[in-house]
């Protein structure tokens, strides 16, 4: 598996073997996983051309608006035959690529002179391609007034969307990614959309053209200039080279430009197993990278950008007897560093990417210290005492710890910057998680995204925020957190949360008391086909990393579970002083 390979989203074998083109799913029984790879179908899995049937003469109002619903799920993707449904006027303003509007049933069609149809379970999806989630309750009516044209019955008002069931919507859609760049340019940020699988490539590129919005300012940047226009299509050679052609009213790239422009293309396009290279050319130029000496480039180009940040340490880290070891489960030694010859009494840990730094929080969980791994450069350092109850704390790729401390009256968000000032403590509010009884949290590697684990009465919620940085990567604000769905039932308790991809959140909770169960969740929010998988047993912590190569592990009373065994899982033994183990960051 290569390194570009998306990480982790395990799914079952059983599931793989019966996966539909259904919204819901069951939970696949406990046995062998498969990595998923980080590609993008280009081919629906149904692969059969649906036609659209022409309104008839003579037809009634609803039979006219239940035709246009039904000429929306043409495949190919066309609209040509829907819009014969519509009046005059309401063919030439309707503007079916604004949105996607997804159901999972409607009613009957209603009236006569305004038909109108409820929509349950009703999502959407912006022309961006990103999943903006339920339509408010997600019981939704649409109204059509109908007017005659001739003696035919005709729609004279719609709205601008493509509106179609979700099962339609998933076959014919696939979540991809859009590389975008942190605020300070150093490190690639996926920002998942929808594209459509016979058009995977032209889509790939037009998401990046769009750009990333503004809700997305200061949270991720763009180096794609704003008001370019692709050509009619993506040609990709039998080779698998890939020749973008853009136009616009757009200035020569720079040097520093150029490059980060080939990366965001380069991890954009490599989702697209086709595409092998690709090339650009700008108002007939080609563009080339300094010192490259060409101007066809590699889809494996930008490694060192990669956002789950290529020089993390992927060595494992173990809290044993109070002190703290490395390497992996079956074998490791103390580090060098205070924490391998003195035990200070930790209770848990988080170890910096480059695993050189160690945030630890006391047995009591009062108190937070800083100090080395490897070294005694950086001795043992209490830098927050008389906290409430701190969590163990999350580190990003800027060397920045982050903290939450799940004091009586709520939670308290705060980082630490530890290569400008390991003792500052900034706080900042977050919607939604601040002054919440916060279970767990986790940073994304590159810094941008914020998930809680929120107690509620009778279930766990999941909550996702975004950060906002300056160019400089100085801290701005953090967006009000959303909820990710994550549970089949009402009363569910997370056990554990971990970064499964750079794009899926890993979440481990106890489904029934015999089952453990393992969920993937999409980090914007979107419903379908989750990544389950199940083991007998109780778990007690998830251990994952956002890196492919990086092994996922379920830990149990018995040790760690290796999901990736063909026969189910295999067992890793732990010694019974091993209270905690995790990857870096």
């Amino acid at each position: 598996m290569s390194a570009r390979t998306r990480r982790t989203t395990w799914l079952a074998a059983a599931l793989l073997a019966v996966l539909t083109t259904t919204a819901c799913i069951s939970v696949p029984d406990t046995g062998p996983v498969v990595p998923v790879q980080d590609e993008v179908q280009t081919q629906p899995d149904v692969g059969i051309e649906r036609g659209a049937a022409p309104p008839q003469e003579g037809q009634s109002p609803q039979n006219i608006v239940n035709g246009f619903l039904r000429a929306m799920t043409a495949y190919p993707v066309r609209t040509e035959v829907a819009r014969q449904y519509l009046s005059s006027a309401a063919a030439e303003a309707w503007n079916p690529a604004s949105k996607i509007i997804t159901y999972e049933g409607r009613g009957s069609l209603r009236g006569t002179s305004t038909v109108r149809v409820a929509l349950q379970g009703a999502h959407w999806v912006d022309s961006r391609g990103t999943w903006r989630g339920q339509r408010g309750t997600g019981d939704v009516q649409l109204s059509f007034p109908m007017v005659k044209e001739g003696d035919e019955w005709r729609i004279d008002g719609v709205v601008d969307a493509l509106v179609v069931p979700d099962t339609w919507f998933h076959d014919r859609y696939r979540q991809a990614s859009v590389y975008f760049l942190d605020p300070t340019a150093s490190i690639l940020v996926p920002e998942q959309v929808f594209v459509r699988i016979d058009q995977v490539t032209g889509s790939l590129v037009q998401a990046l053209l769009d750009g990333p919005g503004p809700e997305l300012d200061h949270v991720v940047r763009s180096f794609v200039p704003e008001g370019l226009t692709l050509g009619l299509s993506v040609p990709v050679s039998d080779d698998g080279r890939a020749a973008i052609t853009l136009e616009g009213d757009v200035g020569a790239l720079t040097p520093a430009a150029a490059q980060p422009l080939i990366y965001q293309f380069a991890w954009t396009l490599h989702q697209d197993p086709r595409i092998k290279s690709f090339s650009i050319t700008l108002n007939k130029q080609p563009v080339t990278l300094p010192g490259f000496g060409g101007t066809q480039f590699s889809v494996d180009l930008g490694s060192e950008y990669s956002p789950a940040d290529v020089s993390a340490s992927s060595a494992l880290f173990e809290l044993r007897d109070g002190l703290l070891e490395s390497g992996d489960p079956s074998n490791s030694t103390p580090v060098d560093g205070p924490l391998g010859q003195t035990a200070y009494g930790i209770e848990s840990f988080a170890v910096s990417l480059k695993g050189d730094l160690a945030a630890t929080v006391a047995a009591n969980h009062t108190a937070l210290a800083l100090t080395s791994v490897a070294d005694d450069s950086h001795p043992y350092q209490q830098v927050i005492s008389g906290a409430g109850n701190l969590l163990k704390p999350s580190w990003d790729f800027a060397g920045r710890v982050w903290l939450v401390d799940n004091r009586r009256g709520g939670a308290r968000v705060s980082v630490i910057d530890t290569t400008r000032d390991d003792t500052l403590v900034v706080t900042k509010y977050v919607r939604g998680i601040s002054g919440e009884d916060v279970q767990a949290f986790m940073v994304s590697r590159d810094g941008t995204r914020l998930v809680a684990v929120v107690r509620g009465g009778d279930a766990d919620v999941l909550r996702l925020s975004r950060i906002r940085y300056d160019a400089l990567g100085t801290l701005r604000t953090v967006t009000p957190s959303r909820d990710l769905a994550w549970g089949a039932v009402d009363r569910q308790r997370i056990i554990d949360i971990g970064w499964n991809s750079t794009t899926t959140v890993g979440v481990l909770h106890q489904f029934t008391p015999n089952v453990a169960q393992f969920v993937a969740v999409p980090v914007d929010g979107s419903t379908g086909l989750e990544d389950r998988l199940t083991q007998t047993g109780r778990a007690t912590a998830l251990v994952c990393s956002p890196t492919p190569e990086e092994t996922l592990y379920i830990r149990t009373e018995d040790g760690l579970q290796d999901t990736t065994g063909a026969e189910g899982g295999v067992t890793v033994p732990l010694p019974a002083d091993v209270s905690a183990v995790q990857y870096v960051g």
